[in-house]
């Protein structure tokens, strides 16, 4: 076979050619060659036509869903009859913590924590005001970022409905031990909602050995378009109050589904795992890790920087120490950040509860830096 570092090579990426270099992952990633053809050519193809339709290009169309169900199934190691589409994954958990609303009430309590993105705290905040449920949140250790598993364990109650967590940190990339979480949920009978948005562009996630109930995951965080995929487990899928139209399906993900699919982005899942990447992570570890570390050691002379990679940290981070949040005041520009042009991210990404607990600076004064697959030491080297 073919040496996958050469068939993800960063040419494959034409939205990662050019002057910039693209440290901006976190908020996306730039898609990949197959990704962006596939797109182009069912919409070019003939068979663009909206689903359940009585003639071929429906039936294609129908086709074509249930296609990438399974690729995501398999990708995911989840079943695909609980693999949902959406607009992204905070339009996703919005939309499933509305129907999980309906089913709390009083005295049930769901517990999250505060290294998550808002995303995953906000819309169980909201559907614990609606429904009158405790929404607490378990602490981090501010010396190492690490989740409080003593806190957590703490926080489960035997009224403990649901327990939100990430799979890593979007800032800092700590890695909470999520069968620790799991097994902790189990035993009061809690259900597990994993947000993988940032675990799945960096190691292999399968949702049945986790035995989560819903993990939700940001295609384009993973060279993919800007899509969103929730695996849900079966039975749950099912039995859901989802808010829905009444034609719409009973059964299935096209309950949880409101509306036409973005079908643009349907063809794209298949060739993302045929292009390799996931058989690269491996080789492309280390390569990440120089360009990262170089981009640290340059920064590392600044007084005003402060870096989230710690070596103290390594073992609760994806081992290529990704990612990394560097923060840095907006202004700072040095000659050679200067020359080659970084697109970074300011401000919190989204996790206002992290930053405040950590840093007495604005939000907007943190820039995070990532290193993609496009990434590699040749630019850094130059």
């Amino acid at each position: 076979m073919t040496d996958p570092r050469a068939q993800l090579s960063p040419t494959r990426f034409p939205g990662a050619n050019g002057e910039w270099a693209r440290f901006d992952g976190p908020a996306g990633t730039q898609m990949v060659d197959v990704a962006i053809r596939a797109a182009s050519e069912w919409s070019a193809g003939g068979n663009n036509a909206n689903t359940h339709g009585a003639f071929a290009q429906a039936h294609a169309t129908d086709a074509l869903l249930e296609r990438a169900r399974v690729v995501v199934g398999q990708l995911l190691d989840a079943d695909p009859r609980g693999v949902c589409f959406g607009a992204n994954m905070t339009t996703m958990t919005f939309a499933l913590t509305r129907a999980i609303a309906r089913t709390l009430q009083p005295g049930d309590r769901v517990v999250g924590t505060q290294l998550d993105h808002d995303a995953n705290v906000s819309p169980w905040r909201i559907a614990c005001e609606e429904s009158g449920a405790e929404h607490v949140l378990a602490p981090f250790s501010i010396p190492d970022g690490r989740l409080d598993m003593k806190a957590l364990a703490d926080l489960i109650t035997p009224n403990t409905k649901w327990v939100a967590v990430t799979g890593a940190s979007n800032l800092i990339g700590t890695m909470p031990d999520l069968r620790a979480v799991i097994a902790l949920a189990r035993h009061v009978g809690a259900r597990v909602f994993v947000d993988a948005v940032h675990l799945v562009p960096h190691m292999p996630v399968s949702v049945r050995q986790l035995g989560c109930d819903v993990l939700a995951t940001s295609p384009y965080k993973w060279y993919g378009p800007h899509a969103g995929v929730m695996c849900i487990e079966p039975n749950l899928l099912n039995a859901l109050p989802v808010a829905k139209v009444r034609p719409a399906d009973d059964v299935g993900p096209r309950r949880f589904e409101t509306g036409t699919p973005n079908l643009e982005t349907s063809p794209q899942p298949k060739p993302l795992p045929d292009s390799c990447w996931k058989k690269a992570w491996k080789t492309l570890q280390p390569t990440n890790a120089k360009c990262l570390l170089h981009y640290l050691r340059v920064c590392s002379p600044c007084r005003t920087c402060r870096c989230g990679a710690r070596p103290r940290l390594k073992r609760a981070r994806p081992p290529w120490r990704l990612p990394c949040a560097a923060r840095l005041p907006r202004k700072l520009r040095t000659p050679w950040l200067q020359r080659r042009s970084p697109c970074g991210m300011a401000a919190h990404m989204q996790l206002k509860l992290f930053h405040d607990s950590v840093s007495p600076t604005p939000a907007e004064s943190c820039a995070q830096v990532w290193c993609a697959m496009y990434r590699t030491t040749t630019w850094h080297d130059s």
